[in-house]
């Protein structure tokens, strides 16, 4: 695979982890037949240093795997089209970023009691975020046995890995944001916008005057209500882990948690919220304004908020992550 340097990506507990979070991969082997290729989920064993993969017993691919016992493993993250007018710089043209690993492997065809334990492995591994997960011990046995019979199961040891990240890396700090405000505008374009966005963590020694203040993406979703003055506040709101009350001679507003039902007479949707990890010092100065300014410049309006302690920020969901990545470029830790 053809690296240039502004992309390079190593270290193998990295590569490993790549490949495990995006296991479902293509296997390329050559021999007398030509080239074959099979796009399979595999296991990853970080002690061993190796994966984890089955076959089905018809496909060619079996024995050329036997006749030559190497072959390369190709596995993508995400990916997507940038359009040249995303960048803030002009006379660029259109790209596409990705991420990818490849990896050489040396190949070992196991018995069926090592068949049945890549597929107990697969199912246990793909299996682990459900509430109550699949098992093989809820299948009939015999069913089982006709099935196993058809598959052929392998042991890929690991004998060179080598990554690309290529993630504008080669463009100047204000491009690479900018593409990322371009990539999450886009239904295709998240989950790259999200890994240039956790690369920029890399480049924050070049920003000037970095704040010392941190912020808290908080996960919760807000909403902004406005009642009668006279209304009772409802016992949801008061029992919530995050809310606001403002009262006025005119209005009473409630800031809380989109889950809770509110009967307010006007109400805005939507919300995320920046938390200033405090405890800060009341007779500190600038905080809210320097955190406003710079999302006024990205023209992002804010809600702001404040208890004894420290300062909160809310801004429209749709634009959250344009406004950590307008926060990241002024220096502040999220």
């Amino acid at each position: 695979m053809f690296v240039p340097k502004h992309f390079t990506f190593e270290g193998r507990d990295a590569l490993l982890a790549f490949i495990e979070a995006y296991s479902f991969g293509v296997l390329i082997t050559h021999g007398d037949s030509g080239y074959e290729a099979s796009h399979l989920p595999v296991v990853v064993d970080v002690q061993q240093n190796c994966l984890y993969l089955h076959l089905a017993r018809a496909n060619s691919q079996v024995e050329a795997l036997a006749a030559c016992d190497t072959a390369l493993m190709v596995f993508s993250g995400e990916h997507a089209y940038l359009s040249p007018r995303w960048y803030v710089s002009s006379n660029n043209v259109p790209t596409w970023n990705y991420s990818a690993v490849h990896a050489t492997v040396k190949v070992t065809l196991l018995d069926q009691v090592g068949t049945i334990g890549v597929v107990d492995a697969l199912s246990a591994f793909n299996e682990s975020g459900f509430d109550e997960p699949w098992s093989s011990e809820n299948m009939d046995q015999r069913k089982l046995d006709t099935l196993y019979k058809g598959i052929v199961g392998f042991r890929l040891d690991i004998e060179t890995l080598q990554g690309k990240r290529k993630l504008s890396q080669n463009k100047k700090r204000e491009d690479r944001l900018s593409v990322i405000q371009g990539l999450q505008a886009m239904s295709f374009g998240e989950g790259v916008a999200r890994d240039m966005l956790a690369l920029e963590e890399v480049h924050m020694d070049d920003v000037e005057n970095v704040t010392a203040l941190r912020l808290e993406c908080l996960k919760e979703q807000f909403v902004i209500h406005r009642l009668s003055v006279d209304a009772r506040i409802p016992d949801a709101v008061l029992q919530s882990r995050y809310y606001w009350v403002g009262k006025s001679d005119e209005e009473l507003s409630i800031v809380c948690n989109s889950d809770i039902a509110v009967s307010s007479s006007k109400r805005s949707e939507a919300w995320s919220c920046f938390k200033v990890c405090g405890p800060l010092n009341l007779g500190m100065t600038g905080v809210l304004a320097g955190l406003t300014a710079i999302l006024r410049d990205a023209d992002i309006s804010i809600f702001a908020l404040s208890t004894y302690d420290t300062d909160y920020i809310l801004v429209k969901t749709d634009v959250f992550l344009a406004a950590q990545i307008a926060l990241k470029a002024a220096g502040y830790t999220l």
